[in-house]
């Protein structure tokens, strides 16, 4: 669940991302909307901005390749 501040504006900066890559193509806009509070499960994990959650919380989940993104299959004339 997140909590949403409708009027907030920020601009945008990798550093406020959480994200395991190196830049963002939205680098330096600005926007306005932004969550304020975030829970998973029950417990909060950002708060105000930041992060409170415990290092290594949450768990993946594998997903399947959307059909149309797998090989398409090659048509032989018949």
């Amino acid at each position: 669940m997140v909590i949403w501040d409708p009027e907030r504006r920020v601009t945008i900066a990798n550093e406020l991302l959480h994200h395991n890559v190196d830049d963002t193509p939205y680098e330096g806009m600005t926007v306005k909307g932004w969550p304020e509070t975030v829970l998973s499960r029950g417990s909060v994990v950002v708060e105000r901005g930041r992060v409170v959650a415990d290092q290594g919380r949450g768990q993946f989940l594998r997903c399947e390749r959307p059909l149309p993104a797998h090989p398409a299959t090659p048509r032989v004339p018949v």
